[in-house]
């Protein structure tokens, strides 16, 4: 709600549907511009997890590595866990080997944002 303030919010879909989730963001969050919401299809920890190489899961000691993360939920992220209450710390530690480009292989709604990211820079 700050004037002149420039930012992006990102909500999950978790399963209701995109429009549906954006009307219900918009309704609770009464100064949210639409221009300005992305959802994450399904869950932010899918795009957590997009990032993240074969290599680093096992050095992360996340079990059963998924190719495509589309569709991963929050509770198939914690189920990687060796310990779910490592939660924090593992997308901290993910964060710090981060590859962008796996991402948008791995993802479709995170390569859905960048190409969006990239199109608005362009502008």
């Amino acid at each position: 709600s700050m004037p002149n303030s420039d930012y992006l919010f990102f909500g999950d879909e978790d399963g209701k549907g995109i429009e549906n989730r954006k009307e219900a963001l918009l309704g609770l969050y009464r100064n949210l511009s639409c221009e300005k919401l992305y959802i994450v299809q399904y869950e932010i920890e899918s795009w957590y997890y997009a990032g993240t190489s074969r290599d680093d899961c096992c050095r992360l000691k996340l079990k059963s590595y998924q190719e495509d993360t589309s569709t991963l939920t929050k509770e198939q992220f914690q189920s990687k866990l060796s310990r779910p209450s490592d939660r924090k710390y593992i997308m901290s530690q993910i964060l710090m080997c981060y590859s962008k480009e796996l991402a948008q292989r791995r993802n479709n709604s995170f390569c859905c944002f960048n190409t969006y990211v990239k199109e608005s820079a362009a502008v």
